[in-house]
């Protein structure tokens, strides 16, 4: 898959298929690679044989060392007794020898190779060898993966995804909320139409009409007065992913799973469907539209959740994009944040509701993805689906790229129908 640069230096041989897993590994630990798990090498066979290599070098290094120490120790006795015997002061014979050049130079080597550790020296090499395939860069220390690494992950990520297509069972629960792709023109209600579907406004408008002309004292509403907002069939979806990227999103890989599900998505568009385009923001107390590669080298933030602010950054940025929109929020927090003012969440969640209702209005299908199972985020969430026409579904970290890739993929069905 790539060409292994030419160096006087042996580099690790790295399985090639291992590339995307090790990459992986090494994002998820970017700010702190001390805490990569103990057993990272022995989960990728051409690193632990690396490994043992070295090891095995080292114990031949060590014993050369203490050879050609041996021999030094021997060469200096001699001319420690050859001096004795003419007379010389022995401390200051102890001393010359002590403090031989060639001698220290050998303990000194034989110390750092004892206590040299082999496991970052082979972390060294397999970070060297994927900088030089061009998967990533450091930068200040950092690791940062750049975008030939974010298509090499893209693409093995969305095949995990199909090779575990068939659902696990027990692991989420899918609320639905009745959703249709809208269009501002109206009709007026017929039998089995949804009553989600009610143009509120034109009902009402319709009904007062009829007030006035016959003339009644109190508004009795008629199945005539019904209207129902129009539907159309897309052939494109412009989609956005807004990935919350607050504080508690650190816990149980919920920022990782988010990434993974991004990329999964980025691969299967490109791939399949490039007539949609896709977005992608992350949000705390300030959202951003980033691109795909920078999106996998994201990092928590503050603790401030302002989840009208990611909304509305992509409703303003899709706002000319053709075709059928729509939006997946993936959050695990109560919002607590708005416009800059950290307000509580009573009052950032009746902003959010007035965003969503603009979703609605803007035929913008909202679909909640919820990684926090407490009751009173359960609740906003649905009440943030039923406002906008969308859908809330309740997901595990662990089955977060399945869950969205197959209802990204529903959607595609929906519109070639």
């Amino acid at each position: 898959m790539n060409k292994k640069k030419t160096t006087s230096k042996e580099y690790c041989g790295l399985d090639p298929m291992d590339e995307p897993q090790l990459m992986r590994e090494l994002i998820k630990h970017k700010d702190s690679l001390d805490e990569l798990p103990i057993d990272f090498e022995d989960r990728f066979e051409s690193i632990k044989e690396e490994r043992e290599r070295k090891e095995e070098e080292r114990e031949i290094k060590i014993m050369e060392l203490k050879e050609e120490l041996k021999k030094c120790d021997e060469n200096l006795s001699h001319m420690a007794l050859d001096g004795l015997l003419d007379g010389k002061d022995p401390d200051e014979l102890k001393d010359r020898i002590m403090q031989d050049p060639v001698r220290r130079e050998l303990e000194e080597k034989l110390s750092s190779t004892i206590w040299k550790d082999n496991r970052e020296g082979v972390l060294d090499e397999v970070i060297e060898r994927l900088e030089d395939a061009g998967y990533l860069t450091m930068e200040d220390g950092n690791i940062k993966i750049t975008s030939r690494g974010a298509n090499l992950l893209s693409r093995h990520i969305l095949g995990e995804v199909v090779r575990d297509a068939i659902p696990h069972g027990g692991h989420r629960t899918v609320q639905t909320g009745k959703g249709s792709t809208l269009i501002s023109m109206n009709r007026p209600y017929e039998p089995g139409d949804d009553y989600d579907m009610v143009d509120l406004e034109a009902t009402l408008i319709n009904a007062i009409e009829r007030l006035t002309i016959e003339k009644l004292d109190r508004l009795i509403l008629k199945q005539s007065d019904f209207m129902v907002y129009k539907t159309k069939k897309q052939s494109s979806i412009s989609i956005g992913i807004i990935i919350d990227k607050s504080g508690s999103m650190r816990e149980n890989t919920k920022l990782d799973a988010a990434i993974d599900t991004a990329m999964a998505l980025f691969e299967l568009v490109r791939t399949k469907y490039p007539e949609d385009r896709l977005r992608f923001f992350v949000f705390t107390d300030e959202a951003k539209e980033v691109e795909r590669h920078e999106i996998v080298n994201a990092s928590v933030g503050s603790g401030y959740t302002d989840i009208k602010k990611g909304l509305l950054a992509f409703r303003r940025a899709s706002i000319r994009d053709e075709g059928m929109r729509e939006a997946y929020l993936i959050t695990d927090a109560e919002p607590n944040y708005e416009d800059g003012v950290q307000v509580g969440f009573d009052t950032a969640a009746r902003g959010i509701i007035e965003e969503v209702k603009r979703y609605r209005q803007n035929n913008i299908r909202l679909k909640i993805i919820m990684l926090d199972k407490k009751r009173h985020l359960q609740e906003f969430a649905h009440l943030m689906a039923k406002k906008s026409l969308g859908k809330v579904l309740f997901v595990d970290p662990q089955d977060l790229s399945r869950v969205v890739v197959k209802d990204y993929l529903r959607s595609r069905e929906r519109i070639s129908i």
